[in-house]
């Protein structure tokens, strides 16, 4: 839900709150009936957001689930490298797109190059 439908759903929330009362009903319908329509039109109208532009992509998105024990040792090192080389290998056949985590392997890029570099 976007920041306009919470306001939508604030400020109609607090009106139905104050005249939400059977003897109020009877002289407000007025009201409730845009009130009512807030709330079912968005259901009514399609949501397209976006527009697709161009060829769709294949997109694979890697998580390698290093055991957290090892992660930070050096074999866990080695084995996260060995971990995201096999999958991107076993993925780039038929993938346009690889996206990695934003930190695959648990140790700084200019202490470790070689990891970096394959």
């Amino acid at each position: 839900m976007g920041a306009r439908w919470w306001c939508v759903l604030a400020v109609t929330h607090d009106r139905a709150d104050r005249y939400v009362r059977v003897e109020v009903l009877r002289r407000r319908w007025v009201f409730l009936v845009p009130m009512a329509a807030l709330w079912i039109v968005p259901f009514l109208l399609p949501a397209q957001w976006t527009t697709p532009a161009g060829k769709p992509i294949r997109v694979a998105l890697l998580q390698g689930n290093l055991d957290q024990r090892i992660k930070w040792t050096a074999q866990g090192q080695r084995e996260a490298v060995n971990i995201y080389t096999t999958m991107t290998q076993e993925q780039a056949r038929d993938i346009d797109l690889i996206v990695w985590p934003r930190q695959p392997f648990p140790c700084l890029s200019r202490k470790h190059s070689e990891y970096w570099s394959k």
